[in-house]
């Protein structure tokens, strides 16, 4: 699983979990709003000062930023791999 993007969509998650756009997040980052949809989509990977300032934004601890990007790695880790479907011989009855 990609960890860039991992982060990103775990930005996402609090910032809509605190009912903010990205313009507002930006707003109190900071940051640019483009920075804040490039983090989110997983384009660009967030320096350490804008992770921090996206976390006081977002009023939390980067550390607990970090641990769920993590449990969602673990997640996608633990899931059986999408194999693709092999045809089946079947029988017609005439």
């Amino acid at each position: 699983m990609n960890r860039v993007l991992t982060f990103g969509l775990a930005v996402k998650k609090y910032r809509l979990a605190r009912e903010l756009s990205q313009e507002k997040l930006a707003e109190l980052s900071g940051l640019h709003r483009n920075l804040i949809g490039l983090v989110e989509r997983g384009k660009i990977s967030a320096s350490v000062e804008s992770i921090f300032s996206i976390c006081d934004a977002l009023n939390i601890q980067p550390s607990a930023l970090f641990l769920e990007v993590e449990a969602e790695i673990a997640l996608a880790a633990a899931k059986p791999a999408n194999k693709p479907r092999t045809a089946r011989k079947r029988s017609l009855e005439l």
